[in-house]
């Protein structure tokens, strides 16, 4: 006969079933410092088996590991039938804790957005300007900061034509593609408690939005922004042909950012291209003297691409006078025209390139 030895240890009060191949077993008696049990047969099996009740007449939960151990002898070769030819079933599920013969489902509740909580975010103003903060937990604040100093900083531009139906969109936009700075025009928000839900769901953690909506209809301009970034945001007056918001963040070397959103003429709004083009000369004359280098950007519903738009080429010989320029080439609305402009300095460097993001509005991403 060869013989088998299972080792129990750390249990009590339990009694081991020894699997059977057509021959009888005895047990022998347990000795010290483990329980120790004799098998006898021709063929004894080997497993190991952890944290499971396997094996016990009575299904108590066990108190520490398992170790079943069988060894196996048969014409002084060694071999290992299948587990289910020794009716020993798989691992399947933990149990049933709410009764012996009967299982009862768990109740699964699934939240639209892991993380999103109202309460993480506050609406203060400053400057003029809303700013809403969503916290980030310190270690992957510190994985974010040393990853964006080893690739630069990346910003993007977004008409989104209303945030309150595509706040998951952005939202999302930000993470995908690894911002540091994103612009959006045309938020549409109020600037009241009516958008708590909305710039909770916006705002990544992480990050922090500051926005300046309009008082009334349409309109707005915001920037997101990471906490990795110290910000300064610069008190703007008021124009009356277009909505701007301007910052100034601790990059290396320093980024001056101007977010601009120009309605087109009309009626309501009583502006014209004229009043425009001098209140924005006036703001050239004063951001160009700032320091930090400096890039405005934003929506200007003008079709730069057209050179028989007369409008157009005012707009750039302003651009030109104070040495600036339009980097925007290709189309940015879904009708062929460039409306979405990114402008800096002639001697800074930037790269915009532009990126469709079909579903946020008719105005393709730039970044």
């Amino acid at each position: 006969m060869n013989i088998g030895t299972l080792w129990l240890s750390q249990f009590d009060h339990m009694t081991a079933v020894a699997c059977r191949l057509g021959m009888s077993w005895s047990r022998a008696e347990p000795c010290r410092p483990t329980r120790r049990y004799r098998f006898q047969s021709e063929q004894i099996i080997f497993a190991i088996i952890k944290r499971t009740s396997l094996l016990f007449t009575k299904r108590k939960r066990m108190r520490g590991a398992l170790w079943l151990t069988f060894l196996l002898f048969q014409d002084e070769k060694h071999v290992l039938p299948p587990f289910k030819d020794l009716d020993i079933p798989k691992k399947t599920h933990r149990g049933v804790s709410a009764g012996q013969f009967q299982q009862r489902r768990i109740q699964v509740i699934v939240s639209a957005r892991n993380g999103l909580r109202l309460m993480s975010h506050s609406l203060s103003s400053v400057n003029n300007n809303i700013v809403v903060e969503r916290r980030l937990y310190e270690s992957d604040s510190v994985v974010c900061e040393n990853s964006r100093q080893d690739r630069g900083t990346r910003m993007c531009l977004v008409n989104a034509q209303s945030v309150c139906n595509k706040a998951l969109q952005l939202h999302d936009l930000v993470l995908d593609n690894d911002l540091d700075l994103c612009v959006i025009t045309e938020t549409w928000l109020k600037g009241d408690a009516r958008d708590n839900t909305i710039v909770a769901e916006l705002t990544p953690p992480g990050f922090k939005l500051v926005h300046r909506p309009r008082q009334g209809r349409g309109g707005g301009v915001a920037i997101i922004h990471s906490e990795a970034l110290k910000v300064t945001n610069s008190s703007m007056p008021s124009f009356r042909s277009f909505e701007i918001i301007e910052s100034l963040f601790d990059t290396s070397p320093p980024l001056r950012l101007a977010a601009i959103y120009r309605p087109s003429p009309s009626i309501r709004n009583q502006s014209t291209f004229e009043l425009f083009l001098s209140e924005f000369g006036d703001y050239l004359e004063d951001i160009i003297m700032k320091p930090g280098r400096l890039i405005i950007t934003g929506d200007f519903n003008l079709h730069v691409d057209n050179d028989t738009n007369c409008d157009a080429a005012e707009f750039m010989s302003c651009l030109e006078s104070s040495d600036l320029l339009q980097h925007v080439r290709s189309s940015t609305h879904h009708s062929g025209h460039i409306l979405d402009l990114v402008i800096s300095r002639k001697r800074d460097c930037i790269d915009p390139r532009v990126i469709v993001s079909e579903g946020v509005s008719d105005h393709h991403a730039l970044n």
